[in-house]
């Protein structure tokens, strides 16, 4: 089935999609792009905290008890972009969820003493952050990628800034940010649309404030608009951790480029992947997996972590596979299968109590183009109809291109220990 969008005359927008199971998942929130420069780090962040403590009508402990009477599951999150709450609840008390989420949202209380205590959680996470190496290596990959970057505490901001929160910034943010222009709201359902509208209408849209002068950057993603480079990371991690990004430089068919990257994904993850395979057999890696960037940035990230003396041999068993993937044909067999993998998997991708979120974000950075009939039908032609030339010719193009390839490497050893950046070029392009 089709996703219905509505967009309501004060700028609200209302995205649905219907499902089989007798539950409802709901991710409600608000949009503020290049807004939010306009306010210290911390501050989006610490709003969805306090989604969580007290409203006008209810102290902290009347909160908590009203949250485990009506949530099942329910959570929040803020990027860069956004904050938005979400929940997945029985059809049969739908109503309670929508009345509470709401009164969460669009009428927290910021008192002192709970602005206070929650600073102590938010320096926590801080410290989680800069002391993660997972985080730690895809900020450093960021910068390198995007100048569209802020800092390593992206959202959270510093120890000083989270000091500096009060409860009249909080509520000044709010006040003139939650407005009907930046509301959206995701919901995945097996009620009618009607009654999802009904409900959206009720208990957010319609108490929604308007300022249709509001100056909104629209644009929610990090476009890639730097040239490939290397950055070798410190951190004391007593082994290499590295991402291997390649940009497409030519983008064609944006639906068919989709696919062909998420083709070339299936057959590099997992147990039997080309390059989970064939890296560990060789004794080179414990674990190596594949992402990719689509619209409307297009890239193949490679992962993996090793021993630092392992670093090199690994970038020339990839270069060595990516070479074999330019000049010789894939099997009709093994694309045969992950197009039946992609049938089979449906239902396991799209778990109901996280669709939502996705279908939250997914609509932001694509508009409405993607949930689209005629967008569902191409896309799973062109899936269907891809042959190992294809896949072949792709990676051609994609690993071609030396300027477009980006390396980073977090360790605790010298730069000179690895390849330069050169080299790597030289061995994912196999460009002499």
């Amino acid at each position: 089935m089709a996703i219905k969008i509505k967009r309501y005359k004060n700028g609200a927008t209302l995205v649905y999609k219907k499902r089989k199971e007798n539950c409802t998942t709901v991710s409600a929130g608000f949009l503020f792009g290049s807004n939010r420069d306009n306010y210290e780090e911390p501050t989006i962040h610490f709003c969805e905290h306090m989604f969580f403590k007290e409203t006008e009508n209810k102290n902290e402990e009347q909160l908590q008890d009203a949250m485990s009477k009506t949530f099942t599951m329910y959570n929040a999150a803020t990027t860069t972009f956004y904050t938005y709450i979400d929940f997945c609840r029985s059809n049969k008390v739908l109503e309670d969820c929508f009345k509470l989420s709401s009164e969460m949202l669009l009428q927290t209380k910021y008192k002192a003493k709970t602005v206070n205590s929650e600073k102590g959680v938010i320096k926590q996470e801080l410290v989680r952050r800069q002391t993660s190496p997972y985080a730690k290596i895809q900020s450093a990959n960021m910068r390198i990628l995007t100048t569209n970057y802020h800092s390593e505490t992206q959202v959270l901001g510093s120890a000083e800034e989270i000091d500096n929160i009060t409860p009249k910034k909080l509520k000044s943010f709010r006040d003139k940010n939650f407005i009907s222009q930046n509301f959206y709201i995701a919901v995945n359902s097996k009620l009618p649309f009607f009654k999802i509208k009904k409900l959206s209408e009720k208990y957010f849209i319609n108490s929604l404030k308007s300022d249709p002068n509001y100056p909104v950057d629209k644009t929610v993603f990090s476009n890639f608009d730097k040239n490939g480079s290397l950055c070798i990371e410190n951190y004391p991690y007593e082994k290499a951790m590295c991402k291997l990004t390649i940009k497409l430089k030519e983008l064609g068919d944006p639906i068919k480029t989709t696919n062909l990257l998420h083709m070339l994904a299936q057959i590099s993850n997992g147990i039997t992947g080309e390059l989970f395979k064939r890296l560990r057999e060789k004794g080179l890696v414990y674990d190596v997996y594949v992402n990719y960037y689509k619209m409307p940035i297009f890239a193949f990230e490679i992962n993996f972590e090793c021993t630092n003396e392992n670093v090199n041999k690994v970038l020339d068993k990839i270069g060595e596979i990516i070479n074999q993937w330019k000049t010789i044909p894939f099997s009709e067999d093994l694309i045969s299968q992950k197009k039946l993998n992609a049938v089979l998997s449906t239902d396991e991708t799209n778990p109901p109590h996280v669709y939502p979120s996705a279908l939250f974000s997914t609509y932001l950075t694509n508009r409405k183009d993607i949930f689209t009939k005629r967008y569902a039908k191409d896309n799973k032609k062109a899936y269907n109809n891809i042959t190992p030339a294809d896949l072949q010719n792709f990676c051609q193009k994609l690993f071609s291109n030396p300027e477009l390839v980006y390396v980073t490497i977090l360790t605790d050893q010298p730069s000179e220990k690895f390849y330069n950046y050169e080299k790597i070029q030289k061995i994912i392009t196999n460009i002499k």
